[in-house]
């Protein structure tokens, strides 16, 4: 009989980093079609922001409200069919916020991510006719354009407070089949030379890091 060998302990490695719950839309595979809508605050911020909230929830729940009769057109966008658990073809809602939605908040700077500033279009050497770019912005996607614009939609006639600057629509490149978008494809329209390729902090930690800010971190950054 032999006596078992102690076997040496594996060398530690550097521990990942600390992994947060993102938005969906942030990590989750891209679906087909996008609309990307600014809002301007215009009602009390707190409420106005509580009642966007409650509708996104909403929207990514195929939740409608129990009074709603999906046989007869909603009032607010005339739209026939929407029922509790509806397909909502890989929905992802993302919302951000301007250095103007944290004034009008007043969160203080301290709390603020520290490089959000106004555009500085005399900077750019830029005179954009109209130079509000919102206070809010949703990136709305879904692998059925109807869905997308459902969501703006409700948001639109269902939060009081807030109105519409600006909406523009995109979809991925190759993407007119349904099903699983490959890496390779994952790539909008506007904002990547070819041959480039997107982060991936779903899957590389490197990529994570630039992605996502640890506040209790930012002293250490360069």
């Amino acid at each position: 009989m032999t006596t078992p060998q102690p076997t040496a302990a594996p060398a530690p490695t550097q521990a990942p980093p600390t992994r947060i719950a993102p938005q969906s839309g942030i990590l989750n595979r891209p679906p087909e079609h996008l609309i990307l809508a600014a809002f301007t605050i215009n009602g009390e911020p707190s409420s106005t922001v509580d009642q966007l909230r409650a509708i996104v929830k909403n929207e990514l729940t195929s939740t409608i409200a129990a009074d709603t009769d999906p046989s007869t057109a909603q009032v607010e966008t005339g739209e026939l069919g929407y029922a509790p658990n509806h397909d909502r073809g890989h929905l992802t809602v993302t919302v951000g916020f301007a250095s103007t939605a944290y004034d009008k908040l007043n969160i203080p700077a301290s709390d603020r991510p520290a490089d959000l500033v106004p555009i500085p279009w005399d900077k750019l050497g830029d005179t954009p006719q109209d130079p509000n770019s919102g206070d809010i912005v949703l990136q709305i996607c879904s692998d059925d354009p109807m869905v997308a614009e459902h969501v703006l939609r409700q948001v639109e006639h269902n939060v009081t407070g807030l109105s519409t600057v600006w909406a523009h629509t995109g979809v991925q490149r190759y993407t007119s089949r349904q099903g699983r978008v490959a890496s390779r494809e994952a790539r909008g329209w506007i904002g990547f030379l070819d041959g480039t390729s997107n982060l991936d902090p779903g899957h590389i930690d490197d990529d994570y890091q630039l992605t996502f800010v640890n506040p209790d971190e930012t002293g250490t950054y360069p």
